[in-house]
């Protein structure tokens, strides 16, 4: 599913957003295949995209600071992440940011040449140790949810709480 980058409602950030972001992308639902568009009457109602910044000089000298920053506007829920941030995910195998390096190329919104490098890398962060104890702990953390019924956390659209609240799960 191809996404404009214009469409997109990108969280505020202290620079110039389209100067610095060199790598952008579908998660959740839609970058799994899965994904039920709002117009269904089971379709959910948030598109998410993770992205991935260089910052500009003054960050990197310690003079400012900025690691990442999280919106949901309208039907957009948005991650973005300093480089650095980004590759410390990936070093801890952080099953959320590896997913961004092995999307299929028509799910990436924004790929510059630096990007592009992040992905061509990505075997540079396969760890079979850290990866196992990290996808563990996420495994464990998930199910915990599940058996949580009827709880609502973080965000969830007005859709996906009827859907718990019918099935007893966001379905």
């Amino acid at each position: 599913m191809n996404v404009d980058p214009h469409e997109v409602l990108w969280p505020d950030v202290p620079f110039r957003l389209h100067e610095r972001l060199i790598l952008a992308g579908l998660r959740g639902s839609e970058a799994h295949g899965t994904y039920v568009p709002p117009s269904d009457p089971h379709g959910v109602d948030d598109r998410d995209i993770m992205g991935v910044c260089v910052l500009p000089r003054e960050y990197y000298l310690g003079l400012d600071r900025w690691e990442h920053a999280e919106s949901i506007k309208e039907c957009w829920d948005v991650v973005l992440y300093d480089v650095r941030k980004f590759v410390g995910l990936l070093c801890q195998q952080n099953p959320n940011v590896l997913s961004l390096l092995w999307l299929e190329p028509e799910d990436y919104v924004v790929q510059t040449p630096a990007g592009r490098y992040l992905v061509d890398c990505r075997a540079v962060f396969r760890h079979r140790k850290h990866a196992f104890d990290s996808f563990m702990g996420y495994a464990t953390g998930q199910l915990k949810r599940l058996t949580s019924f009827g709880q609502f956390r973080g965000y969830m659209g007005a859709k996906r709480k009827a859907l718990v609240e019918r099935f007893g799960w966001d379905t």
